[in-house]
């Protein structure tokens, strides 16, 4: 009779890979199914407090008693890929040297062993100090560290970020992918420009930044910060207030190919007018850039950017407009014309510049109450498109004509306001069709009971 273990390895692997969706934190007791049941049950490790961080630590640093059962069996530290720390506090050197010394060892000790370590994420103000200050002394064995995240970044009370910090991260040879999420109202997050740089070689490995901050973007700091990253390519800025970005943009690398910049969600929701922040005159310096992404105040609202993106931007072939952003008529026809410019490179073009509401459609839920007896009201739920008096609803039709004359694929909610008439007249002939056969079985109804 066959048993579990006689299952081909890869799918006895399947089976226990749900092991990332048990919630139960059940123990499988079973020595025999150990090596797999690690791989997943450590492969994200979430460490929410100092004294978890000590016990991780002390977890990997022991020998794992089942090697002398399993040849080759990886153990708790090699199973780990992914590691999240949330919030662990620091305490003051002056207050407890003792504990703060404690926890950068631990931390040490959990870089040095998880050589398998992909992503790394970091939640809280001390996350810099954690992180950085706990690197142990080179050489180091991360060679797949890939992704650095570091959320409601700030300054921390005693350690205040350095280029000395970032400058560590050069270490990482794999690191690609770096995520910087500062606190709402910090204004220091990038520290103060230094005097005295540490030695360092070679240029910082990371392609991939992401950064979202409000008035530390304008320190000179910031401008020292990202001009560092030399082989940088795709950066994307979201902004937590009204800023001016120059220095930020004028020291980023020209060698950017893609290019996103936008308020956060949080800020939209909450306000209907944001501070506009004007980037299109810093755009041109950027003349590798290939994908570029806008969002509402961020640039002019008399559309000046599209002439400079003309005549700097040779090999822009993405452009997208987030919802809130403005349009005029005449300067977004003529650059879909010419495809971006003289080089003609644009090749695909989505504008969500236009609001507006056509949900829930008859057609699609014809199971509601309200549609089958055809007392559905679309002036209760659905919204007009709001077009504006530079850019109305002719406008977008002719814009429309212009991108499939020339080749250039539109997209968003621009494309999807001038079907708005349409879709409406198409649902308003269905539901009339629901009022009739509920008419007609009320009629067949009432003449089977006078018979």
């Amino acid at each position: 009779m066959a048993t579990f273990n006689d299952l081909p390895i890869e799918l006895v692997r399947r089976i226990w890979s749900f092991l990332a969706r048990d919630r139960a934190g059940k123990r499988h007791l079973c020595t025999a199914v150990v090596p797999d049941v690690r791989r997943h049950n450590f492969r994200s490790t979430f460490i929410s407090s100092a004294e978890r961080l000590h016990t991780f630590a002390s977890l990997v640093s022991r020998p794992d008693p089942l090697s002398w059962w399993f040849v080759g069996i990886k153990g708790v530290a090699e199973s780990v890929r992914d590691l999240e720390l949330y919030h662990i506090g620091v305490p003051s050197r002056t207050k407890d040297a003792v504990a703060s010394e404690r926890i950068f060892a631990s931390m040490a000790l959990i870089l040095r062993r998880c050589r398998g370590l992909e992503r790394l994420f970091c939640h809280g103000p001390s996350a810099m100090p954690v992180l950085l200050s706990s690197l142990p002394a080179p050489p180091l064995d991360l060679l797949k560290l890939k992704e650095i995240s570091l959320y409601e970044f700030g300054t921390y009370s005693e350690t205040s970020p350095s280029y000395g910090h970032f400058a560590r991260l050069r270490r990482f040879p794999a690191l690609r992918d770096l995520v910087i999420d500062c606190m709402w109202h910090e204004g220091e997050a990038f520290g103060a420009v230094q005097t005295y740089r540490p030695p360092v070689t070679g240029p910082s490995p990371v392609t991939n930044l992401s950064l979202s901050a409000g008035e530390s973007l304008t320190t000179p700091a910031a401008a020292v910060f990202i001009a560092d990253f030399a082989q940088l390519t795709r950066l994307e800025i979201t902004l937590r207030g009204g800023v001016d970005l120059g220095s930020l943009l004028q020291a980023c690398p020209v060698a950017l190919k893609v290019l996103t910049i936008h308020y956060c969600e949080e800020l939209l929701e909450g306000e209907e007018e944001v501070d506009p922040v004007n980037v299109e005159a810093d755009l041109a310096r950027f003349v590798h850039l290939r994908e570029l992404t806008l969002g509402k105040g961020t640039f002019s609202p008399t559309c000046e950017l599209f002439p400079i993106l003309s005549s700097h931007e040779a090999r822009l072939r993405t452009l997208t407009l987030e919802p809130g952003t403005t349009l005029v008529a005449d300067k977004l026809r003529n650059f879909v014309f010419a495809r971006g410019g003289p080089s003609r490179q644009l090749e695909y073009l989505v504008l969500d510049s236009v609001s507006f509401y056509s949900y829930p459609r008859p057609s699609l839920f014809p199971n509601r109450r309200d549609v089958i007896d055809g007392t559905f009201r679309f002036e209760r739920r659905w919204i007009l498109p709001q077009w504006t008096r530079r850019f109305g609803l002719g406008d977008a039709r002719a814009v429309m004509a212009a991108a499939n004359r020339v080749g250039v694929r539109l997209e968003g909610t621009v494309v999807e306001a001038v079907e708005y008439d349409a879709v409406r007249a198409s649902e308003e002939a269905y539901l009339q069709t629901r009022r009739d056969e509920s008419l007609y079985s009320l009629r067949t109804l009432f003449k089977e009971v006078e018979g």
